[in-house]
């Protein structure tokens, strides 16, 4: 009676583990989804001090996109090629040089930058929010912070098959 019971809750898990589609079960999964050519539309950032709201400014972003491969990187399987180009470089690299590469978290609504080091290793820099994730318009999210300052950046994307 107990090995039944065990093999009903066994089988339980077994299907409901197996209906998500998380990044932990799909490995390639949201990275197929996400993948492709996002033109910043508008952007703006929120600066608080102390929890007080002490500016609220837009970003040019000019002509600016950036592409997300599925291929990895060279020298690091786990982390996807990406290229940025345009008029403005986002906070995302904190206007770092080396290659850049992206990554989805398992959360399915996170996204990872990093960059590679002189020794050939990605290192995070970032990680972003997104809305809406698999449509065609996005906005992405990314908070900095430090003792006392919380600085927030909105930006909206939109996913496109001909960049400028």
């Amino acid at each position: 009676m107990v090995a039944i019971k065990y093999s009903v809750l066994a089988m339980m898990i077994l299907v409901l583990s197996s209906c998500s589609k998380k990044a932990t079960l799909y490995e390639n999964y949201w990275e197929t989804i996400e993948s492709g050519a996002y033109v910043f539309i508008d952007a703006k950032v929120l600066t608080y001090n102390n929890g007080v709201l002490i500016s609220d400014s837009a970003i040019d972003v000019g002509d600016s996109y950036i592409l997300l491969y599925t291929e990895p990187v060279l020298s690091d399987g786990f982390f996807n090629q990406l290229k940025r180009y345009g008029d403005w470089e986002s906070p995302f690299f904190n206007n770092l040089g080396g290659i850049k590469a992206w990554n989805m978290e398992n959360d399915d609504q996170r996204l990872t930058f990093s960059v590679e080091d002189f020794s050939g290793t990605y290192i995070p820099q970032s990680t972003i929010t997104i809305e809406d994730v698999g449509e065609k318009k996005q906005t992405w999210h990314y908070v900095k912070s430090a003792p006392g300052t919380y600085i927030h950046y909105i930006v909206t994307m939109e996913r496109t098959n001909a960049p400028k």
